[in-house]
Parts: C-alpha cells; structure tokens; sequence
C-alpha cells in the first residue's frame, strides 16, 4: 500500500530523531589523513573580523637576536637585539556541497516509507562523500585548486588535451582529474601577472589518460562563453576569482602551499619560467606578501631531477633533510613522511636494501614491503603516510605536524541559510530562486590549515619510483 505521508517532513523528522549523524562528523578525519592527525586546534575564541571576512588571530615571531659573544673582564655586555614579530592574518575558509530530491523523486520514494529511507541513505551518502573529496583536495593541495594547463583544445568535441608536467606543474597531465568533477578556467599572459576568466563551473565528462585528455562538458553552474586555448590553466571550481585581472585565492592552505619555499611562480615564458617541482606558485603566505623575506616560513626544497625526469636516488637522500632539521636550531623535528602510496613502496624497498631487512612469516603469511609504515632514523620511529586523491607521486613531504594548527571554529554539519540552524534540525529545505530542484540540503565546512613556522619541514621531488 502506498505510503501518504509528506515525504521531505519526514525525511527531516527521521533526520531529526533517528539518524545517526556521527558519519557527517567523522568527515572531519575518514581518510585524510592529515586532518587525521593535526590534533591541536585553534578555538573559536580566536575568531576576529578583518577587511577579508571573518579568520584567526596570529602573531608569529619571525626573529630573534642571536648577539652571545665573548665578553672581557669588566667589558660591555653586547647590546640586545630586537625581536620581530609578524601578525598573520589566517581568512576562515568554507567549503559547502549540496544535494536535491526533486518532485519526481518525492513520488517514487511515496511508494513506500522503505523508499523514503533508501532515497535518504543515497542522498546523503553521495553528499558526504562529495564534500569529503573536497576536503582531501584542499588539505593535500598548493593552496591554488590548480589542476593542469591545456595544450590544445577542440572546439567541436569540448575536449582538453593537457602538456603540464611533474617537473614544470608539480603532476603530470590529467592525474588531477576525476569525471563529475566541476572545473574553472582562467587565462594568464606570458608573466602570470594578470589573468581574464574564460569559463566557469565546467564539468568533467571523460578522462582519456592514456591520451592526456579531458572532456569538458556544461554542467549546472556553468557560465562564461570564451573559447579555452593552450596555456589556460584549469582549476578546482571556486578555488580563484578575480579582482580585476588579479587572481584572488579562496582555496585553503594545503601541505603543497604551506611545505613551500615561495620561488615558484605563474611565469610562462623567459628566464626562471616554470621552475621545476611541486611546491605553490604563491608567494604570500597568510597576510605576508613575500614569505621568503621571513626566514622560518621558507621550507628547505631539495631536488633530484634528472632533466625532464625523476632521477635516481638512495635513502640517505631521504634521512638527511630529516637529521638536518632534527639537529638544527629551528626547534623542530619531522614527525611524519607524506607522499604517493607508490612513494610509500620505494622507501620501503629502499629500506630493506640499505639495512639488509628480512621479513618474519607466521602461517605461511606474508606482509609485504608496501605495508612498511615507519622509517627508522638514527633510533627515531618517523611514520610514513601514503595520501590518495592525486599527490604528486614524485613528492615527498617532511612534516613538522607540531607545528600545524587546525582553525575549525565549528563542526562539519548541515546548515539552513532561511532558518540560521545548524545540524540535523531541519536538513531538507525549499530551494532558493529557480534552482530546478524542489528540495535542498547543505553541508558546509568551516576553517583552515596553518602552519606557525615553515623551515621545520621539508620539500624532496624528483625521485623515482621504480627503482
């Protein structure tokens, strides 16, 4: 018998009353593992407003006078130094993901309360997981939501044919790219110095990787009506704007951006074009227009390519940056190694080579070397953690997390824009304007990743991984 009830009050009565919500909550952590692991967290007590909208409170000291000296009986002790301060401005970042039941769907769930479950159970899953592979973008990303450059584009079949590079670009041409994904797409002159908008809100129909290709086909957010041409670049939807010919960055600070020694840059042609590696074509870091003025935000950055290629390399050249900043003046050590899963399998061959390992089997089962997840250094346990979704599979970061702070002044949850709750009090809600959805629900993120010193981390490109 088919069921008579209204389909979205009791979506949002089972929401309110039955559900279990803790799903939306572990967003926060369900793998990704750097928010995973970022346990210190800025508290909404350190919310200020400032001319960008609403962010955090930093001061960050950037100097301190180094004048010890040898000092003779009855001599002048040497005069004291200033300490330096910087204050960083650290601007709140939203990401929000949105999900519909539409008038049609409302009478097919009607059927049956069964229905209105299953419909509920599909709705929110797919919105989940939409914002959380947003979330592993932004944490993983260089702060720009940069994807690939194009290298020819047809016109008739709206497809993209990429030319960036691991070495020039950070990744190779389409391993950014997932299809559904929304993209924008702006254009820069020759210097990077200033960038017109050409399409926005595109959608990723097909990704050909043998090829180098993507689809870009409209989709529901799409606007703009240029023609795209090589050297455009793609990014992640929402992640630039423009003011004026100027890009504006609305993405949050990811691992690439903040493990970073501020000399990359958005120059195409001419000398120091396109220096090699993965690291963020920003300069500024968090208010400070140059970050390579600031000795603690310029992270060490060492490179083995090979021409246009990885090269070849042994575990020392891992172990040393960690040892150099352990035994450094800095007041850091690496707590954690980041990189591809492929990454992750080198080091553990390298490792067993170096040290000449053997393997342990009970039961005939055998663990193999990928599933290596700490390096020893000089008696020091440092884990290795592999990151999905896209890293630079040349990459290696060494990370400093004590030195990471976690701005999350509220909980991932649902919001409703007309009544100002938050939660599971009213998910579904009448759609604004003429969305041609009848029904909405939006989950929203709120804060950003910063890190209060730089140089306790470290940047190494380049590697192989096939050796």
């Amino acid at each position: 018998m088919p069921w008579t009830g209204d389909v979205i009050s009791e979506i949002n009565n089972f929401l309110r009353e039955r559900y279990d919500m803790s799903g939306v909550q572990a967003l926060r952590v369900y793998r990704n593992p750097v928010l995973e692991r970022v346990r210190k967290v800025a508290s909404k007590e350190d919310l200020f407003l400032h001319a960008g909208g609403k962010g955090l409170a930093a001061v960050l000291q950037t100097g301190a006078p180094m004048n010890a000296t040898v000092r003779t009986e009855a001599g002048d002790f040497p005069q004291p130094g200033k300490t330096k301060f910087e204050r960083l401005v650290v601007r709140e970042v939203q990401y929000a993901a949105t999900t519909g039941i539409t008038l049609e769907e409302q009478e097919e769930a009607r059927q049956s309360e069964a229905g209105v479950a299953s419909l509920l159970d599909i709705k929110l899953r797919d919105l989940k997981d939409d914002l959380r592979w947003r979330l592993q973008c932004a944490v993983r990303g260089d702060s720009t939501g940069r994807l690939g450059r194009i290298g020819a584009w047809n016109n008739a079949s709206s497809l993209a044919t990429l030319d960036n590079t691991a070495k020039n670009f950070g990744w190779d041409d389409v391993d950014m790219f997932l299809p559904g994904m929304e993209v924008d797409i702006f254009r820069p002159n020759a210097a990077g110095t200033s960038w017109s908008a050409v399409r926005e809100g595109l959608v990723v129909g097909a990704v050909d990787k043998p090829n180098k290709q993507v689809t870009l086909v409209s989709g529901p957010n799409t606007a703009g009506s240029t023609t795209p041409a090589a050297n455009d670049i793609i990014f992640l939807r929402g992640a630039v704007a423009l003011a004026g010919t100027a890009l504006v960055y609305r993405d949050m600070a990811g691992l690439l951006h903040l493990i970073d020694d501020g000399t990359r840059n958005w120059k195409f042609t001419g000398e120091n074009a396109n220096p090699p590696g993965s690291g963020s074509p920003r300069q500024d870091y968090f208010g400070i227009a140059n970050r390579t003025t600031i000795p603690s935000l310029v992270s060490p950055v060492y490179s083995k390519w090979d021409g246009d290629a990885p090269g070849s390399w042994d575990l020392e050249d891992l172990l040393k940056p960690i040892r150099d900043i352990d035994s450094g003046f800095a007041d850091g050590q690496v707590t954690a190694i980041y990189c591809h899963p492929d990454m992750a399998a080198a080091i553990a061959r390298k490792a067993a080579a170096a040290h000449n390992a053997t393997m342990t089997v009970n039961d005939g089962k055998v663990t193999g070397g990928y599933y290596t997840r700490q390096l020893n250094v000089e008696g020091r346990m440092v884990p290795i953690i592999p990151m999905s979704q896209g890293w630079p599979k040349h990459t290696v970061l060494g990370v400093d997390e004590d030195k990471l702070r976690l701005y999350m002044p509220q909980d991932i949850n649902f919001v409703n824009p007309y009544t100002g709750e938050s939660g599971n009090r009213q998910v579904f809600f009448g759609s604004p304007g003429q969305r041609n959805m009848t029904f909405e629900a939006w989950l929203r993120f709120v804060g950003q990743l910063v890190a209060l010193r730089c140089d306790t981390s470290f940047r190494l490109e380049g590697l192989r991984t096939d050796e």
